[in-house]
């Protein structure tokens, strides 16, 4: 079996799944080393059915091939990498880190193909909703000064990875500018399929932070979703689901329940959004009146049926998945290592995101400040990021001397701390005296900014956070230390 054959079988018939148990069979009886990476390429490069039987099938041929004693980092390659991509369509994340590790651990390797095990990775962490992960483990990617040696797809991949963690750690201006990037990465390179993604990004970004916009704006950009929504390629729509998931209901919110009834229908029709529907009928349910019973209740036994069989598979893969991924982080030392305690924060010693998320629905505080560190990529650019570390050590220290609060890292600069019978005076003053204290290579007037909420209106954290950083958005964009939001 060659390459040639392969793809005219294919273009032949490329919804056929005989065809496709008729040509893997062949790879099974032919051990020739050029055959991985046509295998590769059959498996990863062409719309293949989604069945348990057929993914089995190429599991075997792929055991089959990994046996065989070929010993070139590029045979390898395309072994694991083909595993990896059919693990991670299973859901299996366990085995589809695995195989990452083992791309990331060949010898004598091209970076253009390490890069994938990398990649992989980062679609995992993206799946378990592990944004902090993502985020760290991305911003090596970029860091890497081999990354724009890269073919532009590959950069316009990492850089719309990047912007979406962003949005999905809700920080707005950091979400905007690497939005920007791949704007203009595409504006230069025409690519239909990218060009479609960061549409999406784009409705995402102004469901999730629709706050920063006008009423009119949101909705009128969110109307124009529901009608590119039916124009997009079946896998396109199937990456990053979630964020349609999302922006669904944000325009549930818009009060939008039949166009989002016709969405989630369209969805779960679409083969592609299978791995989805216990969460397309949760959405559904909110879009039926419960005065059509026979409808509701039809709705209601499918979505109590899809969760059964939905709930004790994704146990198992992210128990599996959360035994494995500590393995990752202490293979790869250019990377952070796993948090060892949910509480802290590994680098820092502060408290961790996760932490904050925990007290998210408190009331009982006096005051919420939501500083930013102003100058961490001009260090990180000249010093490196191990230089930029040690300032963010050195910052959380500062941090602990001169705010009597409980004080969370929520981003890679970003810091959030909420005070306790504090009265405005104290808090403020607190704040001054973060900025009097010694911190190297930093212009004593340019160390951070920082917005604060003082809670008069007995709101909890969640909304509070949202006050305190558009105050911080002021305090950058007119460079002051300190913007207080009910002023």
């Amino acid at each position: 079996m060659i390459l040639s054959e392969a793809i005219e079988i294919i273009k032949k018939d490329i919804v056929n799944r005989d065809n496709y148990y008729n040509l893997i069979e062949a790879f099974l009886e032919d051990n020739s080393e050029n055959n991985a990476a046509y295998f590769n390429k059959l498996v990863t490069h062409y719309e293949m059915p989604s069945s348990p039987q057929l993914y089995s099938l190429i599991i075997k041929v792929l055991d089959r091939y990994e046996a065989l004693p070929f010993d070139s980092a590029l045979y390898r390659y395309y072994v694991y990498y083909s595993k990896a991509y059919i693990f991670f369509n299973m859901g299996d994340f366990y085995h589809t880190i695995d195989y990452s590790f083992k791309i990331l651990e060949l010898e004598n390797l091209d970076y253009k193909y390490r890069y994938y095990g990398d990649v992989f990775l980062v679609n995992v962490l993206f799946a378990l909703k592990d944004d902090e992960h993502v985020l760290e483990t991305n911003t090596q990617i970029l860091a890497d000064p081999r990354f724009k040696e890269l073919s532009v797809d590959y950069q316009i991949v990492s850089y719309f990875n990047q912007c979406l963690a962003y949005i999905n750690l809700n920080n707005y201006d950091k979400s905007l500018y690497y939005f920007n990037i791949t704007k203009d990465l595409l504006e230069k390179n025409a690519n239909k399929r990218y060009l479609n993604i960061q549409e999406i990004n784009r409705y995402y970004a102004i469901s999730k932070f629709g706050h920063k916009f006008s009423k009119d704006y949101v909705e009128k950009s969110l109307n124009n979703y529901i009608k590119f929504v039916y124009e997009i390629d079946a896998d396109i729509l199937s990456q990053n689901f979630d964020i349609h998931l999302l922006i669904l209901e944000a325009l549930l919110d818009l009060g939008k329940k039949e166009e989002v009834k016709a969405i989630c229908t369209y969805f779960l029709q679409e083969s592609s959004c299978s791995n989805y529907t216990v969460d397309l009928l949760r959405i559904l349910l909110k879009c039926i009146d419960k005065s059509n019973v026979d409808e509701y209740i039809n709705i209601l036994e499918k979505y109590n049926k899809a969760l059964e069989s939905e709930f004790e598979k994704k146990f198992e893969r992210e128990k599996l998945y959360y035994s494995q991924v500590s393995r990752y982080y202490q293979m790869n030392t250019k990377y952070t290592e796993l948090e060892t305690s949910y509480n802290h924060d590994a680098l820092t010693g502060l408290l961790s995101r996760g932490s904050y998320e925990s007290i998210c629905d408190m009331k009982d505080f006096s005051a919420l400040a939501y500083i930013d560190i102003n100058n961490l990529k001009t260090i990180n650019d000249t010093y490196g990021h191990r230089h930029g570390d040690l300032y963010l050590k050195e910052f959380a220290k500062n941090l602990n001397v001169s705010l009597d609060a409980d004080i969370y890292r929520v981003g890679g600069d970003e810091f959030i701390a909420v005070f306790k019978n504090k009265s405005r005076k104290e808090v403020i003053n607190s704040i001054n005296r973060l900025n009097d204290l010694p911190l190297f290579e930093t212009k004593d007037d340019d160390k951070f900014s920082c917005g604060i909420y003082f809670n008069t209106d007995n709101i909890d954290i969640k909304q509070a956070a949202i006050f305190a950083d558009e105050a911080l958005y002021l305090a950058k964009k007119d460079k002051n230390i300190l913007v207080i939001y009910n002023d």
